[in-house]
């Protein structure tokens, strides 16, 4: 396959250099930070990416793991959850000595409780959005002089729509 010079790495037989890459992808670096590391530019590593798709698949696999951590941190956002916290409080104990003074002794506990964190409006319509476009997203909007207007994507205009209710009653 006539690629032009030859790589640095040979990507379609060395698994080691896959699975560095895989590893980079799951820790978290982003394309130009693998291309940094493996001795490129990051628009070189893209024309790779095309070139060797093992490349493509181990930066997926890689990232796979954090797309499902994101995915299920939305998700929770989006519907709510109660989760245990562990919290520090000071407690005062009073009491008399021998010679009937008052007396205060403080000491911290930690107190464990269940928090419910309520479901966020913004994660909502951000889920919806992405998960159901068609359905959520904003209709386009037009200026018509100093008034907004709403272009609808489906329908009919309404002047149709008053025609055939006229009709349709007489």
């Amino acid at each position: 396959m006539g690629r032009g010079r030859k790589t640095k790495y040979d990507f379609d037989n060395d698994a080691t250099i896959l699975a560095k890459i895989e590893e980079l992808a799951r820790d978290g670096a982003q394309d130009g930070e693998i291309a940094t590391y493996l001795g490129y530019s990051g628009a070189h590593f893209s024309v790779l990416k095309g070139e060797y798709p093992k490349i493509s698949n181990a930066l997926k696999k890689g990232r796979s793991p954090l797309d499902f951590n994101v995915e299920n941190s939305l998700f929770r956002k989006c519907i709510g959850y109660k989760e245990k916290v562990q919290k520090p409080i000071k407690v005062k104990e009073k009491y008399y000595d021998e010679q009937g003074r008052l007396c205060e002794k403080e000491r911290v506990e930690v107190v464990e409780y269940e928090e419910t964190v309520f479901p966020e409006v913004t994660a909502q319509i951000f889920w919806l959005k992405n998960r159901k476009p068609k359905m959520w997203n904003r209709q386009p909007v037009e200026e018509d002089g100093d008034n907004p207007v709403i272009k609808a994507n489906k329908g009919i205009p309404i002047a149709n729509w008053l025609k055939q209710e006229m009709e349709a009653a007489k």
